[in-house]
This record gives C-alpha cells, structure tokens and sequence, in this order.
C-alpha cells in the first residue's frame, strides 16, 4: 500500500512543528502551553553574547527561524551555545534499525558543523514519542539537567499528526526565564510506514536522510521556507543536503547565548 508523502516534512500540518510548548516560570514551577508561533522569513541575525559559530554560506538563500525572542522579531529563540544537547534513540519501529540510528547519527553530525552546538549521541530509549503532551512540570534543577531529546520512529496510530502527506515531526520545548527564551529539550519522530516505502525506491536512502536532517533542522529552531532550493522547504524536492539559506539560519541558532 502506498500513500502520498511530504518527505521533507510535516508540509501538510504546517505549523505543527512550531507548535512548541512555551514554558512559564512560575514559582519554581513551569506550565507548558502549545503555542502557535509564526512563520516568517529572518534576516542573518544571533542572540547577544554569540557562542561557536557555524559554517557560512556561499549565498544569500532563504532561511525562517521557528521562534523569536518576546519584541525582537530579528532574534531567535536558540538552545545554550555552551552546553551540550543530549539525544536519545528508540530504534523500536524503525524500518531498518542500523540505517535509522545512521542517518540520525549523520544528521547531528551535519547539524554540529553547521550550528556549532554539540549535539551528542546518549544511548538508547524505550521511550515513546509525546506529542500530545500539553503540561510539563519543572523544577529549578531541571533547567540545568533537562531530559535528553527524543527521536523515535512511529506511525499515524500512535502519532495522529503523522497522518497524510507527514514523513516527520520535530521540534523543542521553549522555556522563559528574565524575559529570555531558550531552547530546552525536543524531539524528533519519523514516519516508519513513509521510511519503509522508501526502501524500495532507488533513491530510498537519500531520501530518508534528508527527511532526518530536515527535522533535526527544526529540533534546532529553524522552520520551512517556499525556496525549493532549501532543504528546509516543506514539500520533498531533488535537495538532499542542507541548501545556503539553510546554512545562513543554522549558523545564526549556533549563535545563542550561553544559558
């Protein structure tokens, strides 16, 4: 059975990977709330106090960032340039388990080089995706040891949003503190049924990385853009690597502050 796929993305539920959960600080305690926020085309812009830049690019491009500071519209919500971004894996689901964890492994690789940050491998996980979750609770200890970023790889039943044109989700809880947003933890979950169909495809593999490397580039804050020539573009296209606007945004979320 074959179906219709947004292999770049989450292109049929647009903003669904910008519905972060935008966490309150309040009184030691955090309320997560889904929050719609805005996709809209940003100039080459870091935080104050730049931590490790990211490798530039050749051309202008086009880039959109997945959040922005409270009144700065130019400055993007981005994870602490200083410190490393756990990642776990549960390969449970996964098409071909040594190929997912590789184009997982190759996709924080790729965004390392382009951001700076330090994505780094954990372990294994037996935990399930969490999409539907609507409240987190924190306490002060949490900010300085969030739980490790999720990648998992699921289908439709288990993840309603993967219904459809869906190939993927990704995206990073936000948390507030002294009126400055920052990137806390997130997750990535891959459509095993879209995987699974592109393993009989010549191009199957290329294909699956992108996808990857596409929502690993929205766990790091950035959001699709129309150029086809991105590979942040919503809707699969012949770009299988990330594209010079996509490096131009990808080095400016590796100039967060350090938080």
């Amino acid at each position: 059975m074959s179906r219709p796929r947004d292999e770049a993305g989450s292109g049929g539920l647009r903003n669904l990977f910008v519905t972060l959960l935008t966490v309150v600080l309040v009184g030691g305690l955090a309320v997560a709330v889904p929050t719609l926020l805005p996709a809209v085309l940003r100039p080459l812009v870091g935080g104050e106090d730049p931590g490790t830049a990211g490798t530039a690019a050749a051309g202008p491009g086009s880039f959109a960032f997945a959040a922005t500071q409270r009144g700065r519209p130019r400055v993007p919500v981005t994870w602490s340039s200083c410190d490393p971004v756990r990642v776990e894996v549960n390969l449970d689901g996964a098409p071909d388990p040594r190929t997912g964890l590789d184009h997982v492994r190759r996709a924080m690789s790729r965004i390392n080089e382009a951001t700076g940050l330090r994505l780094e491998y954990a372990g294994r996980s037996s935990a399930r995706p969490r999409w539907d979750q609507g409240r987190v609770e924190l306490g002060p200890g949490d900010l300085g040891d969030p739980d490790p970023v999720l990648v998992t790889f699921s289908d439709a039943d288990e993840v309603p949003a993967l219904e459809g044109r869906v190939a993927g989700l990704g995206g990073s809880v936000v948390v507030e503190r002294g009126g400055w947003r920052r990137y806390l933890t997130g997750q990535v979950t891959l459509d095993r049924e879209a995987l699974a169909e592109l393993q009989d495809r010549p191009d199957g593999d290329a294909v699956a990385a992108a996808i990857t490397l596409h929502e690993f580039g929205h766990l790091v804050g950035l959001d699709h853009v129309e150029d086809p020539r991105e590979l942040m573009h919503a809707t699969t296209t012949t770009q299988r690597d990330l594209g010079p606007g996509d490096l131009r945004g990808l080095q400016a979320l590796g100039r967060g502050r350090c938080t």
